[in-house]
């Protein structure tokens, strides 16, 4: 008899295998993308995404094997899929770029290689939008007044775009719980 496994361990046991095989599975893929097999590496990375759907570097992963096929569309839809998973994903916002030069589209490509080099690519801040982190690091590093003056301007942009969420929910009669990552 097996009175001895309640719901929970049975979920528990669940869990650790689906991990296991999404580990597996990812290990393989990668195997096969390093080794140049771009078409087992594919379908071990759709098998994973299968087990973690949306998982940001996996979406990476399928966006430069298909950039590598030569189909760009398909890659910049991935990378896309990638950002909006973690938009701090520096990777997929270069290759987005990368992508889109290839297409002949300069300018689209200038504006994401900008996103990858910005203080926080999510952020629409003045900030974010014009300096690089290489350069706030530079200003911070070398004690320049500039640097608290722009990481100021930045943590206002963010606390002010938070209070309007915070109004919106209130208007809205919505407040999520607490702790709750919606944001």
């Amino acid at each position: 008899m097996y009175t001895n496994f309640s719901p929970t361990r049975i979920v528990i046991a669940v869990t650790i295998l689906a991990n296991h095989d999404f580990a597996g599975l990812v290990a393989d893929a990668a195997a096969h993308h390093r080794a140049g097999r771009l078409g087992e590496a594919q379908a071990g990375y759709r098998a994973a995404l299968g087990l973690s759907p949306g998982h940001a570097s996996i979406m990476h992963n399928l966006g430069a094997i298909a950039a590598a096929q030569g189909n760009l569309h398909s890659a910049i839809t991935c990378f896309d899929a990638a950002i909006a998973a973690e938009p701090h994903y520096a990777a997929a916002h270069v290759n987005r770029a990368a992508s889109l030069q290839a297409l002949g589209q300069p300018r689209q490509a200038i504006e994401a290689f900008t996103r990858a080099s910005a203080l926080d690519p999510a952020c629409e801040c003045r900030v974010c939008l014009r300096y690089s982190r290489a350069y706030l690091r530079h200003l911070y590093a070398s004690n320049e007044l500039l640097a608290q003056v722009l990481n100021t301007a930045h943590n206002l942009h963010f606390y002010l775009a938070t209070m309007r969420t915070v109004r919106a929910w209130i208007r809205a009669g919505h407040v999520p719980a607490a702790g709750a990552s919606q944001m």
